[in-house]
């Protein structure tokens, strides 16, 4: 069972928790509810104190006029600054929050996933950049879904699906993660681990409306804050066909998400991906039970005519609380 503490600091509750083997949990009400409760006793006081300077100021000064330090001047005038002040207590709650560093999403490096063997196979590996070319519809990474409408010329699976949506990278597991000389032909490494995807396909570019996507569900508690992270890659090598506009735009239903899409860096290099400050991070709040979060590559350039390669990697979707817990025992 859950420890309850009904006061008492930080320190004391998660001292407590451990010590009972459990979790502890925000008592009732809520932060908001005892920011409130805190400023009204506060200002209660501060009415209480204020009436009894005003009662005796007024009594020395015969209370002129009525005298602006009447009691009931006091009572409207606090009254008023409270319930300004209340309206700040979102605003504090909302700066004292933080991801738990807890991920949500399987796979979120996409690290798990069935590498084919059989030369002559719908999905199947190629050596040297080291991809399996998905079908439309493909679970071939573990958890994650591709689609796409492949090239504008496109041939099916045997499943009768589009064939090439998207590029799966694995690149071998005996090479150091994103550290030069890199692992494939191309020279381009994961951001983290050894395998990411291409939302495109390195050997065929195409417009952006036939880019890949890749997806997943996970359960979420409907009113709950969730900060969803992830790095988008680009790369200089000249054999990658187009002109490097990549981009990837996140789709959550019933969320509308801010600066979305999010674009790739200036492809500076080979294998080019942003400095762990500048992944590509939001928040929202979930609407729904389960939540379907997918990426799909875009472009920010209105007239571009297409990549061949967005890559995408370390997808992270974590709950967002009161900073104390999130740092010590996780989001509730």
């Amino acid at each position: 069972m859950p420890v309850k503490i009904a006061r008492s600091n930080p320190s004391t509750i998660v001292r407590a928790a451990r010590a009972a083997g459990s979790q502890p949990y925000l008592p009732r009400p809520g932060f908001q509810g005892r920011c409130k409760i805190a400023t009204l006793h506060a200002g209660f006081g501060v009415i209480r104190g204020m009436s009894d300077y005003s009662d005796t100021a007024a009594s020395t000064r015969n209370k002129v006029a009525g005298g602006i330090m009447s009691r009931r001047f006091w009572e409207i005038v606090l009254l008023f600054a409270i319930a300004l002040s209340t309206g700040a207590c979102e605003r504090v709650e909302r700066v004292l929050q933080a991801p738990d560093g807890i991920n949500l999403l399987k796979n979120g490096s996409f690290e798990d996933g069935v590498i084919p063997t059989d030369p002559t196979a719908d999905e199947r590996f190629t050596a040297g950049p080291n991809v399996v070319v998905l079908c439309d519809g493909s679970t071939r990474i573990d958890h994650w879904v591709a689609s796409g409408l492949g090239p504008l010329n496109p041939t099916t699976c045997s499943n009768g699906k589009t064939f090439n949506v998207l590029d799966y990278v694995a690149n071998p597991d005996h090479y150091e993660p994103n550290v030069p000389p890199c692992p494939n032909s191309f020279g381009i490494a994961a951001q983290e681990g050894n395998r990411f995807v291409n939302l495109v396909e390195f050997f065929s570019g195409r417009p952006p409306r036939n880019y890949g996507s890749v997806s997943q569900d996970v359960q979420t508690n409907v009113g709950q804050r969730y900060e969803l992270s992830f790095f988008v890659g680009s790369s200089s090598e000249g054999r990658i066909v187009g002109d490097k506009s990549g981009a990837v735009s996140v789709e959550i239903a019933g969320v509308v998400i801010p600066d979305n899409p999010f674009p790739a860096p200036p492809p500076l290099t080979a294998s080019n991906w942003p400095l762990g400050s500048g992944r590509a991070r939001f928040g929202f709040t979930a609407v729904n039970e389960t939540t379907t979060l997918t990426f799909h590559g875009t472009t920010v350039v209105p007239e571009a005519k297409g990549t061949a390669y967005i890559g995408l990697d370390n997808v992270s979707l974590q709950k967002v609380c009161n900073i104390v817990f999130a740092l010590t025992v996780g989001c509730p």
